[in-house]
């Protein structure tokens, strides 16, 4: 049934409400670590970040990668959006909230969720969970060590947030014509 505002209703609310609802949760989950306006894309790094101490041990090896993926990802989004808004700098301070705060299991999945929600729609979402799964991967292997259950364990939650969005995206897209 159409709502008056041309949304769907989905148990009282349009899609519309609860879209926007999902994404404001979303955005207050990551002002827990300082991420407010721009630097929400900074959010990027987090699936890193939680890889690094998915074993309970933050090693300086996947340090020196999360740095180096932080740097990389200014210059990315410094490219992208045509204008020098990132620095190292400010990267590396977030990247320092994010490794301040070792989050429980609920609040890993709640910020998962959350990142993955306001990054990843669309085709330009869709390189950015790509980003996401390669930058994990490469933090997990700068021990140079195999992964430890904890940490292929993470893999694999990120692995089905990121399958989970792109399901999203192709359920959207299934209807319409081209």
């Amino acid at each position: 049934m159409a709502a008056a505002g041309g949304g769907l209703h989905v148990f009282g609310m349009t899609s519309t409400q609860e879209t926007y609802r999902a994404r404001h949760g979303a955005l207050k989950k990551l002002a827990g670590f300082g991420l407010s306006g721009i630097e929400v894309r900074l959010a990027e790094l987090y699936p890193a970040v939680e890889m690094a101490w998915a074993d309970g041990v933050l090693e300086a090896a996947e340090h020196d990668e999360l740095n180096r993926h932080a740097e990389e990802l200014t210059r990315l989004l410094n490219a992208e959006l045509g204008a020098p808004l990132f620095t190292p700098r400010r990267a590396r301070r977030v990247l320092g909230r994010m490794l301040s705060q070792r989050l429980d299991p609920r609040a890993r999945a709640e910020t998962l969720a959350a990142v993955t929600l306001l990054l990843g729609g669309g085709s330009y979402g869709a390189l950015v969970l790509s980003r996401m799964m390669r930058r994990a991967v490469a933090v997990g292997a700068a021990s140079g060590r195999l992964f430890q259950p904890a940490e292929a364990l993470w893999l694999s939650k990120v692995r089905g947030a990121v399958a989970a969005r792109d399901g999203e995206a192709q359920s959207a897209g299934a209807g319409v014509e081209s």
